[in-house]
């Protein structure tokens, strides 16, 4: 086979496009008899280049494929409701992408591995909290930075420097009012001794000291 033309394969597989000497190679269009549909490039028979994938399962994936596999830049839509724009390999989230959670407004900004959150990132919370850090395997660890949102959802509060150990804060938040208009945030260990992991404790503007606050020392 060779130019345009129409195949229906044993297991149910129909495939509408062009052939190369016998193999699905250029544009072309797959549906899947177990569900699923395939439009875009091809080559030696397998899904490469750029094409766009709707799974049985309602996820619709566009963007680069390499030798049949997500890789490069593409777009991931979930039946659940996420959506991931970034980087691809081996099918998996590697490299910088973005990841919203549309249900919740949960956004997340930054390095991917193997398909989890590692490395350095931004994860802005639907309350208007963010976190400015470092992730391991899809929790926070390591340094960071807290930006916690005023009740009202505006974009003042205060923000720490802090610590996380696998996801978990290295300390519990205690806010302190010292006069009128003027709060202190003291983190602290569970015992409620101070934490001295903090580089500060106090008021932070938009991860700007504003207010009292206590350096370390």
């Amino acid at each position: 086979w060779h130019g345009n033309g129409a195949f229906s394969a044993a297991n149910g597989d129909v495939y509408l496009g062009e052939f190369f000497r016998g193999q699905r190679q250029g544009r072309g269009m797959m549906e899947y008899a177990l569900g699923g549909l395939y439009k875009g490039d091809w080559f030696a028979g397998l899904k490469h280049g750029n094409g766009t994938m709707y799974h049985a399962n309602g996820d619709i994936y566009e963007g680069a494929f390499l030798r049949g596999i997500r890789n490069g830049w593409g777009s991931m839509w979930y039946w659940d409701g996420r959506l991931y724009e970034g980087y691809w390999l081996d099918g998996a989230k590697h490299g910088w992408g973005r990841e919203t959670q549309q249900r919740t407004g949960e956004v997340y900004e930054g390095g991917f591995v193997a398909g989890m959150r590692n490395g350095h990132g931004v994860l802005h919370y639907g309350n208007g909290d963010a976190y400015h850090g470092f992730f391991v395997d899809d929790l926070r660890h390591g340094d960071g930075v807290m930006h916690y949102a005023d009740p009202e959802g505006l974009d003042v509060g205060f923000s720490l420097k802090a610590g996380f150990m696998f996801g978990e804060p290295r300390n519990q938040l205690n806010p302190t009012v010292l006069g009128p208009g003027l709060t202190v945030t003291i983190p602290r260990e569970a015992n409620q001794e101070p934490d001295d992991a903090l580089e500060y404790w106090g008021e932070r503007n938009t991860n700007y000291q504003v207010g009292e606050g206590y350096p370390r020392t």
